[in-house]
């Protein structure tokens, strides 16, 4: 999983989360906001994505991103499993990133 993450661009990542089906517009767009937005590499971008297909059941809300994003940028994550740690740590114990605030 981690060297997928780590040797695949966000599309092809996503297109792998979403079983070969290509990413429609607006997800493609949300990718690149992301990637320009908070300057994250690709392998966080692509836990990101892993972690918010399977939070949001599939769904990539662009402003849950941007914000989960910026947060991490603020954190210093670079890597996959950096960025893995900090999504589950930060979903545990309540500390970032609620539903409600979106």
């Amino acid at each position: 999983m981690i060297r997928r993450m780590d040797s695949l661009t966000p599309v092809e990542y996503l297109t792998y989360l979403q079983n070969g089906a290509k990413a429609n517009k607006s997800d493609l767009a949300t990718i690149e906001s992301l990637s320009f937005e908070t300057g994250l590499s690709n392998p966080v971008i692509n836990a990101l994505l892993l972690y918010c297909v399977y939070k949001k059941q599939g769904q990539l809300p662009r402003p849950y991103l941007l914000k989960v994003g910026a947060s991490m940028k603020r954190a210093r994550i670079s890597t996959a499993i950096d960025a893995l740690s900090y999504l589950t740590n930060s979903q545990k114990f309540g500390n970032a990133h609620r539903d409600k605030d979106e």
